[in-house]
């Protein structure tokens, strides 16, 4: 365990922290550092209020807690983008350019800022997935060309890394998963996408690998990249639906599958994580297992 006294209470700066993703890495990284959690949507106990679009509440924050690593989760909810997509185009790409604008002015010790970004900049990617680290994107949606964007604004600093995942669930209501279960529960007729293929991924797991990639770069202080991580599993949310419909033993009749495919979409965007494979970083939790 000298690798955690090393990483005592050191601090971590998790921005967009009332998420699936940022629940789970409060709980993963709660006994071994001293997390701050913050939110640009939301506030409560759990969460301080800071929009990363506004650059001197952003500076402050920093300035004040002086993190070691900061957690960027930007927006890890793409079905949220339609509520306000401005708003929160304004947040993924101005909060991370805030981000590395005040990280660069800080002289001794700079926090190393990891991005969490999303499978979907591969949505427009005509080769066969699982995609590997020096694939082209091709982002399609708002949502994925704004994660792209904000990619390229990090590459800059070069003090980060940058996480690529696909569809996160877990432990907190705001995920497309969490909506799923809901509406399998609620036993009315619905239809959902049977077409394009997801790799629903523990956000759990994801944490842990956030958390192996801090303790990695505090024994080498030179270390940074890009990394893919997904689950090996392949659903539709019409499966996944079905699936659930069968781990809580209730009769699936009410969920309807939609073949048709999606616009501006590919089919199957998955990644190929053999990079942390090799780096022995990393768990897969079968989604079955996980939503008993």
């Amino acid at each position: 365990s000298s690798v955690m006294q090393t990483n005592l209470k050191k601090k971590v700066l998790v921005t967009e922290a009332n998420s699936v993703l940022g629940h789970a890495l409060l709980n993963q990284l709660k006994n071994n550092f001293d997390v701050i959690a913050t939110s640009s949507f939301s506030e409560s106990t759990q969460y301080s209020k800071c929009d990363l679009s506004n650059k001197h509440e952003l500076k402050n924050l920093i300035m004040e807690q002086k993190p070691m690593t900061i957690i960027h989760c930007s927006e890890p909810e793409p079905y949220k983008w339609d509520d306000s997509p401005e708003r929160r185009q304004k947040v993924v790409i101005e909060g991370t350019r805030n981000l590395v604008e005040i990280c660069e002015l800080i002289k001794d010790h700079r926090p190393w800022i990891l991005f969490i970004s999303t499978d979907a900049v591969f949505e427009g990617v005509e080769d066969a997935p699982p995609h590997p680290l020096n694939r082209v994107p091709c982002p399609k949606s708002d949502y994925a060309k704004s994660q792209l964007k904000a990619e390229n604004i990090l590459r800059s600093y070069f003090n980060m890394g940058i996480l690529r995942v696909p569809l996160l669930y877990g432990d907190h209501p705001e995920n497309s998963v969490a909506q799923l279960v809901l509406k399998v529960l609620r036993k009315e007729k619905f239809s959902t996408d049977n077409w394009q293929i997801q790799h629903p991924t523990s956000a759990d797991d994801v944490a842990l690998i956030c958390e192996g990639l801090i303790i990695r770069k505090t024994f080498h202080c030179g270390f940074h990249g890009l990394w893919h991580w997904s689950s090996l599993e392949k659903y539709t949310l019409y499966t996944m639906a079905k699936e659930i419909a069968e781990v809580t033993k209730i009769p699936d009749h009410h969920i309807q599958a939609k073949n048709e495919p999606l616009p501006n979409r590919s089919q199957d965007t998955q990644l190929d994580s053999i990079n942390l494979v090799m780096m022995s970083i990393g768990r897969r939790t079968r989604f079955r297992d996980n939503i008993k």
